[in-house]
């Protein structure tokens, strides 16, 4: 899940997709993964505050479940 308060740019939710679906074939831990796409959003869109949550499916009957976020999180959003 990816929440954000935009800046000046936004992204295209087509390209966004296909960009996502890219991870797929990569051998990345799960948090390596959330992070970097924080990072590429972050760089690419200069946001206010931007969210990524990444639910992975389960492996070992484990669960994971990453967050990351950047900048300051705006009272609405809670």
């Amino acid at each position: 899940m990816i929440r954000y308060v935009p800046g000046a740019k936004l992204i295209e939710l087509k390209s966004l997709r296909d960009h996502l679906t890219a991870y797929r074939n990569r051998q990345i831990f799960q948090e390596e993964v959330v992070n970097e796409v924080l990072d590429e959003l972050v760089a690419a869109l200069e946001p206010q505050w931007v969210e990524v949550e990444g639910s992975f499916n389960a492996r070992g009957a484990m669960t994971t479940r990453v967050v990351a976020q950047h900048g300051d999180e705006p009272a609405s959003t809670s």
